[in-house]
């Protein structure tokens, strides 16, 4: 059975450039999520010049669809959900900062869901997600690898479509200081970009 090695990448949320090789999407088949290889990583915005800040979630679980499909179409229905206590930003003090003036500021705040609701051989992929007691679906790129056995899906998400940006404005007023630029313009951005990437292993 031929076997795909997959990268995956779901929000703009990882900083970086993958050095893989692009394998084409044509002929996956006969693969499923690995739970223990995934991870969430996110990148927002500040300053009127865009500085990026990243970081990713350490905190996060799958749950497979109940079906004997196999091949990509498995992979619909897949759900996961990220816990935001579990954010690592490379610094504690801005960790503590983000749940207590942002996610604290959000209806359900401990977990975001999301479902794939499906996956299209154009590479692309249609994502619910539940954010601030708001469901809202929304189209991912994703990519596979055959040499990092990895899926990955990015988007990027505007907070205000999740009426989140109230929030953020908080975080913003809480945090003054650190979210002024050199132009003295004070500004965090209400866009996230976000990738999730997960193993995958061969059936």
């Amino acid at each position: 059975m031929h076997r795909f090695l997959i990268l995956c990448s779901l929000y703009g949320i990882i900083v970086g450039i993958c050095s893989c090789t692009h394998e084409p999407f044509e002929g996956a088949e006969d693969i499923i999520p690995n739970k223990s290889a995934t991870t969430v990583e996110w990148t927002a915005y500040k300053y009127s010049s865009k500085l990026a800040v990243s970081g990713q979630f350490n905190h996060v679980e799958l749950i497979l669809p109940p079906n004997s499909t196999k091949g990509i179409e498995a992979l619909e229905g897949l759900e996961i959900f990220i816990h935001t206590k579990s954010l690592d930003s490379q610094s504690s003090e801005r960790n503590q900062n983000i749940i207590d003036y942002y996610f604290s500021y959000l209806v359900d705040s401990e977990v975001i869901y999301g479902r794939l609701e499906s996956i299209n051989e154009d590479g692309t992929a249609q994502v619910l997600i539940s954010l601030n007691g708001i469901e809202q679906s929304m189209p991912f790129d994703f990519e596979l690898y055959e040499s990092e056995q990895r899926i990955m899906f990015s988007a990027t998400l505007d907070l205000e479509e999740w009426s989140a940006a109230t929030a953020l404005k908080h975080f913003d007023s809480c945090c003054i200081s650190y979210h002024t630029g050199d132009d003295g313009i004070n500004l965090v951005w209400p866009i996230i970009d976000i990738k999730v990437s997960a193993s995958l292993d061969d059936l």
